[in-house]
Formats: C-alpha cells, structure tokens, sequence
C-alpha cells in the first residue's frame, strides 16, 4: 500500500504546512486512494470482499487482495498521489 503518511509529510515539508494541515490531508488522500480502488473493482463480489477486509482490518491480507484484482496497483496509487500533489494548493 502506497506510504500515505510519508505522502503527507513530504507534502506538508514542500509545502510549509502546520501539522495542523495532517489530519485534513490523510482524509483527502486516503479518500482519493479509496476511490480508484473503488472504481476499478468491477464485480459486487470484488466490492463485497473489499468492504469484508476493510472492516477485519487485516491490511496484509487487504493488499493482497488488491495485488490481486487490480493488477497495476502500485501504478495507479502512485498517479493519484502525484495528481494530487500537483492539484493541491495550500
């Protein structure tokens, strides 16, 4: 999974944000990230497996799931990050 509190960090770093910047940021790059996963699941039994793991909270076995449906995950995780370093304006 994409390191979303390095993410931020650096963010906040490049930025000069507060870390009262922090909390806002992880929601909105975690909300993006959710999203792509999101719109590439393309089955109910993919959304339903996804939602089942998100609330066990196993996130080693979440990942591998996600390796596994998504084939290009790093990839996409990596462009939503970028896009959004590039879209967010302090």
């Amino acid at each position: 999974m994409a390191d979303v509190n390095g993410f931020v960090s650096e963010l906040m770093r490049q930025k000069g944000l507060s870390e009262q910047a922090r909390s806002d940021l992880l929601t909105e790059v975690n909300s993006r990230l959710d999203d792509m996963v999101l719109d590439q699941l393309d089955s109910e039994a993919a959304l339903d497996e996804y939602n089942s793991l998100c609330d066990a909270g196993d996130q080693t076995q979440l990942r591998a799931f996600l390796q596994a449906a998504i084939p290009d995950l790093d990839v996409l995780e990596k462009q939503v990050l970028d896009d959004f370093r590039k879209s967010y304006r302090a």
